[in-house]
């Protein structure tokens, strides 16, 4: 199985993030609305025998809801493709729910290199960039969007044929709302 952790983003963002026009970009696979989120940390291919370990670590992790702004459009490039995204702005908090989610997992041997964490929302992987410029100029102020995460989610990858794959919600995870401290 192919898991990892995420933010689900809200409804009303995905319903504005689904409405971009798709025309202006050459060659763009885009992603399904019911699989936008925001990928706090990527497992990998684990055994399915390792899901109740895995769930039981995530469950441990206490991290207090907090606001989350994703706003405009940029472009990650690679060799294979470049992918459209939505930058994620608020980013301090998210990286203290990604480091403790990893704290979390490591104990059970996960290793997730040192890889800078850059949290965003994938709208399209392009195989040629050409127009992304004009097209980030264009509709980049249409996307934006505030709320709060109250909650994250251990999430299946699983492919549904030889180019496409689609996410489904294994866990949900409910960040408390007021964290306790104890007194020894």
């Amino acid at each position: 199985m192919r898991l990892f952790a995420a933010l689900p983003v809200p409804t009303d963002f995905t319903t504005l993030l689904s409405a971009l026009p798709r025309a202006g970009l050459d060659g763009g696979k885009w992603t399904h609305p019911r699989d936008f989120h925001i990928t706090i940390r990527f497992l990998g291919d684990v055994e399915e025998g390792r899901l109740e370990e895995i769930c039981a670590a995530l469950a441990c992790v206490r991290h207090a809801p907090f606001h989350v702004e994703a706003r405009g459009l940029s472009l990650f490039e690679n060799r294979k493709q470049s992918i459209l995204h939505v930058p994620v702005v608020s980013a301090r908090k998210m990286e203290s729910l990604c480091a403790d989610v990893t704290d979390a997992l490591i104990p059970l041997g996960f290793d997730f290199g040192t890889r800078p964490f850059v949290p965003h929302i994938t709208l399209a992987r392009l195989k040629n960039p050409k127009g992304t410029e004009d097209y980030i100029r264009r509709h980049g102020s249409s996307a934006a969007a505030g709320w709060e995460a109250a909650e994250f989610h251990l999430m299946r990858s699983a492919m549904i044929d030889k180019k496409s794959s689609r996410y489904s919600v294994l866990e949900t995870y409910i960040m408390p709302s007021r964290l306790s401290l104890t007194t020894h």
